[in-house]
């Protein structure tokens, strides 16, 4: 008889993240979020960050599945470099994406997760969501907000973001001996588990909610005594 494999995130982390995505909905579609180009030949029908965001995705992704191959490099390329801001990326990582596409990125490898999972939730925006510094900062920093600790850490990739960096170190207090730090190799899948959790949203919604109030959980924050805590 075989037992069933362990959930990577806890059942209350699961809970807390997917209540917090639900209740703060309505302030981060009312968020004032940096307002981004179209793609060239594309135009958008909303105002809202939000709903424009959706847009692209939807339009990139259906240029996407009738493209040459050197239009899905462009677009990956563009969608990377010029909306996502990854500008010091080399463009043979880029295009190794284009050349992969969704089947053949390994969602395993952490190296770049900021990037590669751009590419696959430019490719198929219902199926894969971004994962960036400020969506693992907000997965953290809600648990230690709701929760009082970190259950499940998810690895912060690397930022020069102000508010993430600023709080950052005093995030990590809420870590304890008995946090499970997430590896490598698990960390998307985990990631999409806990979007799928908010039952009321598609993963771009989900993850854009998390995006746009990384700010306000960030300053909910406050410094704590330093216990010991695992490597993170």
């Amino acid at each position: 008889m075989t037992t069933a494999a362990m959930p990577l995130v806890s059942t209350e982390a699961m809970e807390a993240i997917a209540a917090y995505i639900e209740e703060n909905a309505t302030a981060a579609y009312a968020a004032k979020v940096k307002k981004f180009k179209h793609y060239p030949g594309q135009t958008f029908s909303s105002e809202n960050w939000m709903d424009r965001n959706a847009e692209l995705r939807s339009y990139l992704s259906g240029a996407w599945g009738s493209g040459s191959d050197t239009a899905r490099t462009a677009m990956v390329v563009w969608y990377i470099k010029k909306w996502g801001g990854i500008s010091r990326l080399k463009d043979k990582h880029i295009a190794s994406y284009a050349a992969a596409g969704p089947p053949s990125i390994d969602v395993k490898n952490f190296d770049k997760i900021a990037s590669w999972s751009k590419a696959l939730a430019m490719m198929q925006p219902t199926q894969f969501a971004i994962y960036d510094a400020r969506v693992a900062f907000a997965l953290n920093a809600i648990q230690a907000v709701r929760l009082g600790w970190v259950q499940t850490w998810f690895r912060i990739p690397t930022t020069q973001k102000g508010i993430i960096k600023r709080a950052h170190k005093g995030l990590e207090c809420y870590a304890t001996p008995n946090t499970k730090v997430l590896g490598d190799a698990e960390v998307y899948g985990a990631y999409l588990d806990v979007l799928k959790g908010a039952h009321s949203f598609d993963l771009e919604r989900a993850e854009m909610i998390l995006f746009a109030l990384t700010d306000d959980i960030g300053a909910k924050i406050s410094p704590m005594p330093t216990i010991p805590r695992p490597q993170l």
